[in-house]
């Protein structure tokens, strides 16, 4: 909890620092209604996110780690396409007297996104919506017992962008709608689920930092 308002706190400094680097829009009045966006056809938006918790007690050790990676081309000043990844890894131990039951789990995820941009605020903060498809596989290991897994999905969610100047940002994005199809397997069974989550908590909130290349 505490490293998570720490970011929060961090975001809200960048953006309060980004009002200073506003721009006045009639310098670019050849650019009509997009005047003021920093996003033009041929921009490249590369950006990254990570989350990590961990934890212990008198009888159990566990972390999680999470990284994202994506690039995107603008299309226009109103839409991009790109790609992401990611990995996510978990591990856990519980230890009781002689008893000891180490848990982990690994996960790589690929696929495509669509975003929208939306309309600059002030020079400096814009709205945008974005898509995700991700394709994941995976596995989960508790003692000796090992289980494939794979899932299909589909992703919504909402953000925000603070423009600290031509070429980065920072980034949240507020909440997620998903849908996910998810296969598991091992030597003594199969079995497929399907998944619907819509959430607006702090376990939904995603800071990142953005790059921009060939922006105005």
């Amino acid at each position: 909890m505490k490293s998570t308002l720490l970011v929060i706190l961090i975001f809200c400094a960048g953006i309060t620092g980004a009002q200073n680097t506003s721009y006045n829009t009639m310098d670019r009045p050849d650019r009509g209604s997009d005047s003021g966006n920093r996003i033009q056809k041929g921009t490249v938006l590369t950006s990254g996110s990570f989350h990590y918790r961990g934890y212990s007690s008198n009888l159990t050790n566990y972390s999680s780690f999470k990284i994202n990676v994506s690039a995107m081309l603008a299309m226009s000043p109103r839409f991009g396409i790109g790609l992401t990844t990611g990995y996510a890894t978990e591990n856990s131990e519980f230890e009781s007297g002689s008893l000891t039951v180490n848990t982990t789990y690994n996960q790589f995820s690929i696929g495509p996104a669509f975003r929208a941009f939306g309309r600059m605020q002030w020079g400096w903060l814009q709205p945008f919506g974005q898509v995700d498809i991700p394709l994941s596989f995976g596995k989960s290991s508790i003692g000796q017992g090992n289980t494939q897994l794979s899932s299909f999905g589909i992703g919504v969610r909402p953000g925000l962008t603070a423009f600290l100047n031509r070429r980065l940002a920072l980034e949240t994005s507020l909440g997620i709608i998903e849908y996910t199809e998810n296969m598991t397997s091992n030597r003594s069974f199969k079995s497929q689920t399907s998944n619907f989550n819509f959430g607006l908590g702090l376990d939904n909130v995603q800071f990142g930092i953005l790059f921009l290349f060939n922006s105005f």
